[in-house]
This record gives structure tokens, sequence and C-alpha cells, in this order.
């Protein structure tokens, strides 16, 4: 990608994966599903007292999770 105004700068950027990314949320109510999307691949949880916890193992820039009540 060329950089800048009138400018022979070239930039090159390297989406790295981001591996083992553990989430918890506190939420009120019980959850159903917990899944990646729009690959629909599910994901592995755990919900006690109200507190959600996954691990995202692997995502490159941005991953979208859906949780299901």
């Amino acid at each position: 990608v060329l950089r800048g105004k009138k400018t022979t700068l070239e930039v090159i950027e390297d989406i790295l994966p981001v591996y083992g990314t553990e989430v918890t949320i506190n939420l009120d109510r019980e959850v159903k599903n917990v899944y990646l999307a729009p690959q629909k691949k599910d994901i592995t949880f755990k919900q006690t007292n109200g507190v959600l916890k996954y691990t995202i193992d692997c995502f490159e820039c941005h991953q979208m999770v859906v949780i299901e009540y």
C-alpha cells in the first residue's frame, strides 16, 4: 500500500494471528449457544453463576462471536 501524498513509500502490513483469546462476560441470562460468525463454528463455553467464559482458539484481523440466549 502506498502511503502519503506524492510518495513512493510502500508499507507492507502483515496480519498476524491471535491465539488463545480468553473471554469472560457477566450476564443476567442463561446462554444456549456460542459460535463464530460467519463460519458458524461452535465455541465450547461454560456459564457459572452468571459468568460466561470461552476461548477463541485463533483469529486474524477481527472475528465476530454470537451469543444466543
